[in-house]
């Protein structure tokens, strides 16, 4: 089945005016705004048609079906201990004159350091991190 632009937008604007409210629910500006996108689609979409077919709803089905194949799979991590805190020179710390002297003064490392130690699983300390980082 062919339809034009202009049915094509008027259908999805009274769709969707119907179900927000009306009209009287949209502000004045947002009013001007889509009564300007309307004239511009009665004035320009009226010579474009296109073809309409029931896959939507075909669309929409394998979707579903989709969705209910990637269901996750929950899986429970193993307990960890954290990592303990230690205080740190502020002073020294503001007064730096570039991060990397932090890796001595607040015991800091880089993002790549810490992934690699800490995070599991192992295959996440391959991504390049950046050095800057």
């Amino acid at each position: 089945v062919d339809q034009s632009v202009c049915t094509s937008s008027s259908d999805a604007y009274q769709y969707h005016m119907k179900r927000t409210g009306g009209e009287q629910a949209l502000h004045g500006s947002v009013r001007d705004m889509v009564d300007m996108m309307q004239n511009q689609v009665n004035e320009y979409g009226s010579d474009f048609t296109f073809s309409v077919r029931g896959c939507d709803e075909e669309c929409e089905r394998e979707l579903e079906m989709e969705i209910e194949e990637e269901e996750e799979v929950e899986i429970e991590v193993p307990m960890m201990t954290p990592i303990q805190e230690m205080p740190w020179d502020f002073k020294t710390a503001f007064s730096c004159q570039s991060p990397s002297q932090l890796t001595s003064i607040a015991r800091v490392n880089s993002l790549s350091t810490v992934i690699a130690k800490f995070i599991k699983p192992a295959s996440v300390a391959k991504i390049k991190w950046c050095k800057k980082l």
